[in-house]
Parts: C-alpha cells; structure tokens; sequence
C-alpha cells in the first residue's frame, strides 16, 4: 500500500527520492533516513487522502452542508499547504455564494489549470449575479406598473442565472399568485424554504393554493 507520504515528518528527508518508507517485518513504517516511527503519520496521511476524496465528491454533487463538514475534518488531519485545501475552500466558497471569499481562496493557489479554472467560474456566477439583477429590477418596474405577466417573464430568467438569491424568488412568487400560476407558486415557496427566506407573510400559503396539479 502506498504510504501517500513525500517527506519525513521527523526529519524531513525526501521519501520519494529515498524510495518510500521502510517496511519491517514486525508491521511497523519507517524513515530509510532517519529510522522514526511513521506508522501513525502514513495513517493520518491514509485517511487524509481518503477523505480529500469524499470531500472532492460532496462538492462535485452541490452538497455544500457535507461538504464542508467533511472539509473541516479534513483541515484538522494536516496542515492546509500539506493538502493543498486552498482549491476545496475555494470550490466550497462557490457553492455557498460567496464570491469575494472564493476569489481570494482562488488566487492564493499557485499559477495552474485548476487556478485559471475556478477563477473563470467565479467570474462567470459574479457576471450571472448582476444579470440577475437587472433583471429583477425589470420586473420591479413592471411589477409596480400593474404588468405582473412581463414580471415573471424576467423573473423566471433572473431565477435561472441566480437560483439563490431569495429577494428574487420573493418578487417572483408574488407575481405569479397575481398571474394565477400556482404550480410556480408552490415552487416558489419551496425555493424560499431551501433558503430559509420565505417571508412572514407566506408562512401558511399553501392552505389557501388550489393543490398542485401533477406535471
């Protein structure tokens, strides 16, 4: 098995240049180099990779809840240079809409592919966001005017671009119970309860919606 360790931790020798750690016959890990005890590092580092490996899988499927209770597992195993973590927190700040924090995590990792990838996503969701916004305001004019159908023709692009901002999903479920849409009403309710942002005044909603009509 392969230990996942590149240098000693002990004496910091180069272990790949060295050929690896040091098997004994009595099961123990050590240092060609320094001969210290490395068994409880090579688990630590075994784990460590492991669970870099479950995090990489939380982010990649959206779940940003496990994800980042597996990041902070996975912060106190190592140190972050040692695991290279900056690309997680990154792909972690994306997922939670927060841009500005992403971007710093983004460009404190050193020049690659990985780099100018997450840079040109967070510049894509930022440029998605102000899109969004417009739009909203669009439909504000028109919401305002009494044009509730225009409304939610911009609001169903504005949800598109940003499925996460809840002042949008507000106005939207607004305009569709006046447009008698109540199918999207009721998935307007949900997407405020998945943002925990359903306004007070929507709170029993659902027992005055007709029932929802199947797709």
């Amino acid at each position: 098995m392969q230990s996942g360790l590149s240098v000693c931790p002990l004496c910091r020798a180069d272990l790949d240049r060295l050929g690896g750690p040091k098997h004994t016959a009595d099961g123990r890990v050590e240092c060609p180099s320094c001969a210290g005890e490395l068994s409880e590092f090579v688990d630590i580092k075994q784990r460590a990779l492991a669970l870099g490996s479950l995090v990489r899988e939380l982010l990649s499927r959206g779940d940003a809840v496990r994800g980042r209770r597996a990041l902070e597992q996975l912060a106190k195993l190592a140190s972050p240079a040692e695991l290279e973590l900056a690309p997680l927190w990154c792909r972690l700040a994306l997922l939670e809409g927060e841009l500005e924090q992403a971007r710093q995590l983004a460009e404190s990792i050193g020049e690659s592919a990985e780099r100018e990838l997450l840079l040109g996503q967070i510049s894509q969701l930022r440029d998605s966001r102000l899109r969004a916004r417009e739009l909203y305001n669009y439909a504000l004019s028109c919401a305002r005017r009494g044009a509730s159908r225009d409304a939610a023709g911009y609001l169903d692009a504005a949800v598109r671009l940003d499925p996460d901002d809840p002042v949008i999903w507000a106005l939207r479920l607004k305009a569709d119970l006046k447009q008698r849409r109540f199918n999207e009403c009721y998935r307007d309710l949900a997407e405020l309860d998945r943002l925990a942002a359903r306004p007070p005044e929507f709170f029993l909603l659902e027992q005055l919606l007709p029932p929802l009509v199947p797709a």
